[in-house]
């Protein structure tokens, strides 16, 4: 089934032009199909419509009659407008109540936030949400979101009141009925809508395929044959992990200064996903001495990536005497474990990868990551510790993604016939602190206390 609803959107035109841009070439088609492209005041990324396709839109959306109702009595005498890339909203439906031409007042009565390859997490949607309200203040005190995500969410996100979920199959019925009346658009908007459709039915059926027992192995095989739909596939996967580990950890009592944030993601051409805690502080030291506010932003937790499992450390603004600040992290981390029992059953494999080769794996070593042969990649009773590609000195893998940005972290392999649950477990049992010496009160002292970052580790 998935490769022919692939070869439909290979064949499909529309489908074909979109992959240049994604979540752009979609604002930018609804914007045109959309709005009235003839009129002479269109902008650059505003072109005006009518109150009968914005209410179109919100019946396809399915926003509530009655909002739609009163937007319209309330603002109906005004000209209402399509903006695109609103606030970093994909679209935005506008009206301009005030001022003169050149810098009217806006009030926004709905946005739009597409989600092609990525995944929607509750919190941009609550940012989203915030400015939305924050910028109308008093005079329209209750715009609406809506979301149009190809993955069908797995959070529910039903706490957030002024949202709305739209999915493709709901914008191709919706579209369906401009056809007949869109002239020289009208081949344009059919194949759009039969694009959509595909789309929708490759969601489906993915989220389908998802179980806690998908293994790694099962999720590299179900990789759709066309390469440039991966990351579609992998983001989904790494979003359906985020949501098992946060059920494995949703009773845990999470102190009120720390937050964990689970981030479904794709690179390198491997799934991937973070689950770190962090919290911001404020240093006011800078090279030249002078102080000046500055957050150092300390993320420590776990990363998968592909078939590796990654207890690591990351640090962005720190800086120290020229020294790199991959350097600094790797040091802080090497010395955590020492100092306040930070991810010291990984310290400990390493220490032991270090040793002679003829070193004797101590019993309650060997015990511990027994628990976990089925997930991990032992031999000789211990699992197998990446080391440094790139040397030069480095003990710890790592990289800098800037000159003040390092990541250091413990790498271990998983087996290929983990399943998702299995991952999450382990993955749970990490952020609550069964790694550490310590507990969870080791990932709480690394970050409440960056002055380590800053005195040369």
């Amino acid at each position: 089934m998935q490769d022919s609803i692939l070869d439909e959107l290979w064949q499909n035109w529309i489908f074909r032009i979109s992959l240049s841009s994604n979540e752009l070439f979609h604002s930018n088609f609804l914007q045109t199909a959309l709005g009235d492209f003839t009129c002479e005041i269109e902008g650059d990324k505003s072109s005006v419509t009518s109150w009968k396709r914005v209410c179109d839109f919100a019946r396809w959306a399915d926003l509530d009659p009655a909002w739609v109702d009163r937007i319209k009595n309330k603002f109906k005498n005004h000209q209402v407008f399509l903006r695109r890339e609103w606030q970093n909203l994909d679209l935005a439906v506008v009206v301009h109540v005030t001022g003169n031409k050149k810098k009217p007042k806006e009030i926004v009565l709905f946005g739009v936030e597409l989600k092609i390859k990525s995944y929607p997490t509750r919190e941009q949607l609550q940012r989203y949400i915030k400015v939305l309200e924050s910028h109308n203040g008093n005079e329209f005190s209750e715009p609406k979101l809506v979301l149009l995500s190809l993955l069908a969410p797995l959070d529910t996100f039903s706490t957030l009141a002024n949202l709305k979920i739209m999915n493709f199959e709901q914008l191709a019925n919706g579209m369906r009925e401009l056809i007949p009346s869109s002239g020289t658009l009208a081949a344009a908007i059919k194949e759009y809508v039969r694009c959509c459709e595909s789309l929708h039915r490759l969601s489906l059926f993915w989220v389908q395929q998802l179980s806690p027992e998908i293994s790694l192995d099962e999720i590299v095989s179900k990789h759709p044959s066309y390469r440039r739909m991966h990351p579609i596939w992998s983001k989904l996967c790494a979003a359906y992990l985020c949501e098992l580990v946060k059920k494995e950890i949703r009773d845990f009592p999470v102190p009120d200064n720390i937050q964990l944030e689970p981030v479904p993601g794709f690179s390198n051409g491997k799934w991937n996903a973070d689950f770190l805690w962090s919290k911001r502080t404020t240093n006011v030291a800078t090279d030249a001495g002078t102080p000046t506010p500055k957050d150092i932003i300390v993320k420590v937790g776990v990363q998968i990536e592909g078939d590796t499992l990654r207890f690591m450390l990351n640090a962005l603004n720190i800086t120290h005497r020229g020294t790199s600040a991959r350097r600094i992290v790797e040091q802080v981390l090497l010395e955590q474990a020492l100092s306040n029992g930070l991810y010291q059953r990984l310290h400990t494999l390493y220490m032991l990868h270090h040793a002679e080769s003829a070193a004797v794996v101590d019993r309650n070593v060997s015990d511990f990551w027994d628990t976990h042969s089925e997930v991990l990649m032992l031999e000789g009773g211990k699992p197998i510790l990446s080391v440094p590609k790139d040397r030069k000195g480095f003990r710890l893998t790592g990289y800098d993604n800037s000159s003040n940005f390092g990541h250091a972290d413990y790498r271990l392999k998983l087996k290929p016939g983990a399943n998702l649950s299995q991952i999450s477990k382990i993955i749970a049992k990490a952020l609550m602190g069964d790694f550490n010496e310590n507990g969870h009160q080791a990932f709480q002292r690394i970050l409440n206390d960056t002055s380590i970052f800053t005195s040369g580790g």
